[in-house]
């Protein structure tokens, strides 16, 4: 390819822009003087398009150019022009896109003026894919006459030399191709502009990922917030103040510890130390929080810590809503412990809760089992029908209660039948006095929707330590004492070992 810069100047290969430092001239300064003008005001702004605005402006003005691009390389690798100053036909260029391997393909082409690069006339259309605009001024056949299909490129790259942008100028005012002095100034310009850009496009980077991370994390469905170590509110998300029925526009009027259910501060606060110290990536645990008007809801709660440089450790919180499936699995655990019938502890739950009692019953008196059966039941069946059968065990479930002493535990076993596990129980003889209790309340008369029923109920006692010492073995001799008050008519207890119960 032809030297354009040889056909501009006349001079020889020496003298080109390898050859020692041009000579300052008036001329020269004065344009250096408007080009440090023009960059001092590139490097006052901070915002992306008023930067890119000023480069254009900037370079058209101080180097006499009436027309300026810029194409800018986006995150997905292509050039596109950001900016453009000059005739309105210029305009057409805003927002053209071309892949940076096709700039560099042609930035490879064109002829190497010093970090300048000249697209010849001739060689132009070898690059009608990437958008370009074409002055209508005046030709010459003068070999340092500007063509208006002349092409100038300043590349702007980055310290490992990756392509940031490339300012492009066209239509220079006096008509003729720029001399060494004003190629070399644009050198200089270049140079300083692509300080700018990789500055403007670093921040406009930051910039985009925060708002992106700001945006998601302002509408993910899923509730979340940012605290710091003491748990002072950073930040919440609209699900997670919908979620605990605070302002969404004020997520900072109350501190995360307000909202945490007192019982389960102790597990937050050794969740955060986790979290901090071991070097966890993320912590998952349930705990309670709680809404200013009372409202507690149970949440899952995945947590992180990010080290901030400025602010120290900071905590995300990824908080799942287990409110429901929380309460669906407290009634089924309900449901599998108790009965449906009256709402007392089943014979499953009576046999754990025995064994709890033997482990612990050491120094605090015996336990005891009093196994209690209704007498005269299947008459009330057979007389006004199970429902009011149904209603009855229920009505003395409730009469039971209300005698037991705090601490036992009342289960209904099977059918008529009721066990009663009581710990600390000093002897037989305050043993025979519960079971009393829980005869005289059950003797009385019941209402029954479908008519009265007068029943009675029988106990048999067993003492863990007098003979038994198993759960089985307790049970056994229970029922075996219910047989034996039962024999002796209606209405009557009988503790295992001997001692026999008022009836």
């Amino acid at each position: 390819m032809e030297n354009i810069a040889e056909r501009a100047s006349g001079n020889s290969d020496d003298q080109r822009l390898g050859a020692p430092r041009f000579e300052i001239t008036s001329l020269s300064r004065a344009w250096m003087v408007r080009m440090l003008g023009v960059i001092r005001q590139i490097g006052a702004t901070t915002e992306f398009q008023e930067t890119l605005d000023r480069i254009t402006a900037g370079v058209a003005d101080a180097f006499d150019f009436d027309a300026a691009a810029i194409n800018v390389k986006t995150p997905g690798g292509d050039l596109r022009v950001e900016s453009v100053v000059g005739p309105p036909g210029v305009a057409k260029l805003l927002g053209q896109v071309a892949s940076s391997e096709r700039w560099e393909e042609m930035l490879a082409a064109c002829e190497k003026w010093g970090e300048l690069r000249f697209l010849d006339h001739r060689h132009s259309t070898m690059f009608e894919d990437i958008e370009s605009w074409v002055s209508d001024g005046p030709m010459s056949d003068d070999p340092g006459y500007w063509h208006p299909m002349d092409s100038l490129f300043i590349p702007l790259r980055a310290g490992d030399g990756d392509l940031l942008a490339v300012i492009s100028v066209d239509a220079p005012r006096g008509g003729w191709l720029p001399d060494l002095e004003q190629r070399t100034l644009l050198e200089l310009f270049g140079a300083e502009t692509a300080l700018v850009v990789a500055e403007v496009l670093h921040r406009a980077t930051l910039t985009d990922r925060a708002t992106l991370f700001r945006t998601a994390f302002t509408r993910a469905p899923v509730p979340m917030l940012i605290t710091d170590a003491d748990l002072a509110l950073v930040g919440a998300n609209d699900a997670f103040a919908r979620f605990m029925g605070i302002d969404a526009d004020d997520p900072h009027q109350l501190c995360f510890a307000d909202l945490i259910d007192p019982e389960d501060l102790a597990v937050i606060q050794e969740a955060i130390y986790t979290v901090i110290t071991s070097g966890v990536s993320q912590l998952a645990f349930e705990h309670r929080l709680v809404r200013p008007d009372g409202t507690v809801r149970w949440s899952r709660s995945a947590l992180s810590c990010i080290e901030s440089v400025l602010s120290g450790p900071r905590l995300v919180w990824m908080v799942e809503d287990v409110t429901e499936s929380r309460r669906v699995l407290d009634e089924l655990r309900f449901l599998a412990d108790h009965d449906l019938l009256t709402g007392l502890p089943n014979r499953r739950t009576a046999v754990r809760w025995l064994e709890t009692c033997l482990t612990r019953a050491e120094g605090e008196g015996t336990v005891a089992v009093l196994f209690g059966d209704l007498d005269g039941f299947k008459a009330v069946n057979d007389r006004l029908g199970h429902p009011a059968g149904d209603e009855l065990l229920a009505r003395v479930a409730q009469r039971l209660t209300t005698v037991v002493r705090p601490g036992d535990m009342l289960c209904r076993y099977g059918g008529d039948e009721f066990v009663l596990i009581c710990s600390g129980v000093d002897d037989a003889v305050g043993a025979a006095a519960i079971a009393e209790r829980c005869i005289e309340a059950v003797g009385q008369p019941f209402a029954l929707e479908r008519g009265e029923a007068d029943i009675s109920m029988s106990i048999g006692v067993a003492l863990a330590g007098t003979g038994a010492t198993t759960t089985a073995a307790l049970f056994d001799e229970a029922d075996e004492a219910l047989y034996i008050a039962k024999s002796k008519g209606s209405g009557r207890s009988h503790v295992g070992g001997g001692i026999d119960g008022l009836s």
